[in-house]
């Protein structure tokens, strides 16, 4: 789809990710609905946009389900259906679960996840019955990679991946996209308003160049304008998705992850030689090798002084 003259709806469109989405769509001849809880840093975007552009500004509390209800409901009698909803807003801090309350716990789940559910659920009948449009969860590469000290922010964005995965199975034929955008670290102010998350960010990912919003930003347009189901960035990080995997050869390496989801790009290959699948479906992250395999040393993930456990699969390789 291509967005020129279309209606783009991005939540969490106030700071980072959001709002150099809504410049980007600006400059492509969009027009941005602009989401997100703070007002004032919302008609900053919108001024930012230029003279030839406008952007609508929507301010509303992503978590309220009321709340989303009654601000779509408003969308939809002003401006009419959006033909794009880019589902970014987030929040969450990276913790152990005994140092996160229950309470976090459910607010890390309400932004990204029910905020997605509810705000996808408000527009997709208008959607399917008009047979086009696009829907784009921003989630994080923690839906495939685990490691020590995220819990329930890593458990939010399971939860975000579940949903565009079941979401795109439903409406299938519908003439209505869907697109999983996940990415490694981001230079935005979020770490900034989480102090203690970036620290814990693994050795893996130190490893893996830094994004700016811009670049985000062209990837999340380039996927809603290719009908892509997976963007992935940086490229280093595609072979651990199963749409964006390269089959790999005997020999193949396997990137740097921790736990059994390392090893995502051998289940997704037969051919590996000494390589046993245990699921071996689209997204099964079981294997294991029935021949000796080189691990490299480290431990992905320390904090707190504690030893990261679980099986390691850190570079493996299967010759």
């Amino acid at each position: 789809m291509k967005i020129q003259g279309k209606l783009v709806l991005i939540t969490g469109a106030s700071s980072g990710i959001g709002a150099a989405l809504a410049r980007a769509v600006a400059a492509a001849g969009a027009r941005p609905l602009l989401l997100a809880r703070r007002e004032a840093e919302l008609r900053q975007v919108a001024a930012s946009l230029g003279p030839s552009a406008e952007g609508l500004v929507y301010p509303v509390d992503l978590s309220d389900a009321k709340a989303v209800d009654d601000v779509t409901a408003r969308i939809t009698r002003e401006v009419g259906t959006p033909d794009v909803l880019v589902n970014n807003a987030g929040a969450g801090r990276w913790k152990f679960v005994d140092e996160t309350t229950p309470e976090e716990a459910m607010t890390m789940m309400a932004v990204p996840y029910f905020a997605a559910f509810c705000v996808t659920h408000a527009f997709l009948p208008a959607l399917v019955q008009r047979g086009s449009g696009h829907v784009v969860n921003v989630s994080s590469v923690a839906s495939h990679f685990v490691w020590p000290g995220a819990t329930a922010y890593t458990a939010a964005r399971w939860a975000v991946r579940g949903f565009t995965e079941a979401l795109r199975a439903d409406l299938k034929g519908s003439g209505v996209g869907v697109t999983l955008f996940e990415c490694g670290v981001v230079k935005t102010p979020y770490w900034e308003h989480n102090p203690g998350s970036r620290e814990r960010v693994p050795k893996m990912g130190k490893l893996v160049p830094e994004l700016t919003p811009d670049q985000v930003a062209s990837a999340i347009i380039g996927g809603i304008e290719h009908n892509r189901h997976y963007v992935v960035t940086p490229f280093m990080m595609e072979d651990d998705y199963p749409a964006t995997r390269r089959r790999p050869s005997r020999g193949a390496v396997a990137h740097d992850c921790y736990g059994v989801q390392a090893a995502s790009l051998i289940a997704g290959s037969h051919a590996l030689a000494g390589v046993v699948c245990l699921d071996a479906s689209r997204t099964g992250p079981y294997a294991i090798a029935t021949k000796p395999i080189q691990i490299d040393k480290g431990t992905p993930g320390e904090s707190r002084g504690r030893k990261a456990t679980g099986p390691r699969f850190l570079r493996v390789a299967t010759s």
